[in-house]
């Protein structure tokens, strides 16, 4: 875009190494049947969090996600696109450039009233590798031919500060059945493990092997195990009420 002002952010988030609990896992995933169990949602569930081809597109009635009333369409299951952010820039409102899990790389633009996607500016809160969740979204495509998302309720994207494949690892674990173990490498025992106050799922015995599964890999894979408890305890499939963040 020409006289488009392009902005990065180049610095880092710091994470600081959590402090640990006694306790089991509580990061309260429940089946249907209300029991402990494996989360409710797979990011993996292609109706609940559609690439962006799969999503409906805005002048159709796609009969997965709408059931027609009268004259009127309306929700008959939830969904949420999830986009890895490659870039963004400013020209009179926030443009992102998303990559969702099949590598289409769309435009979505925020055309709300109270900031036009200003406030993820402040404060380093937007960088790229980034993930990008927006509930409910239809297919649009803009004036100059691009295509991608045209976002105008603020409570319905979300800004997350993880990459998309951090995501679906953190998704992938929690699907299956958790170590019952330590989580630092190569440890197996089972006594006495304390939670990760932060995620609340990861335990360790001692809190040098804690360090070194931060340094490892936990530091990425902690915040992706708080972010998706959102998603994954909640039922997309049938329509209630409307989400929101």
């Amino acid at each position: 875009m020409k006289g488009a002002i392009l902005i990065r952010g180049p610095q880092q988030r710091l994470r600081s190494l959590p402090v640990y609990t006694r306790g089991v896992a509580t990061h309260g995933y429940t089946s249907h049947a209300g029991t402990p169990g494996k989360p409710i949602a797979d990011l993996r569930d292609k109706l609940a969090f559609p690439s962006y081809e799969n999503c409906p597109g805005e002048h159709s009635i796609d009969d997965r996600y709408l059931r027609v009333q009268g004259a009127v369409a309306t929700r008959k299951r939830h969904w949420c696109y999830f986009g890895e952010v490659v870039d963004y820039m400013v020209f009179g409102r926030v443009h992102l450039h998303v990559r969702d899990a099949s590598g289409r790389v769309v435009l979505a633009s925020f055309y709300d009233d109270e900031d036009r996607g200003s406030r993820y500016l402040k404060g380093g809160r937007l960088q790229k590798g980034d993930t990008m969740a927006h509930l409910y979204p239809f297919r649009h495509q803009f004036f100059d031919g691009q295509v991608g998302f045209r976002m105008e309720s603020t409570n319905q994207v979300k800004i997350i500060p993880c990459t998309l494949n951090d995501l679906r690892l953190a998704n992938d674990k929690l699907q299956t059945s958790l170590p019952i173990t330590c989580w630092a490498p190569g440890c197996s025992n089972k006594e006495d493990l304390q939670l990760c106050n932060k995620c609340k799922t990861a335990r360790y015995c001692v809190p040098e092997h804690q360090t070194k599964a931060w340094q490892r890999k936990h530091e990425q894979e902690c915040q992706a195990l708080r972010e998706l408890s959102w998603f994954l305890s909640r039922d997309w499939t049938t329509f209630k009420s409307r989400f929101s963040f």
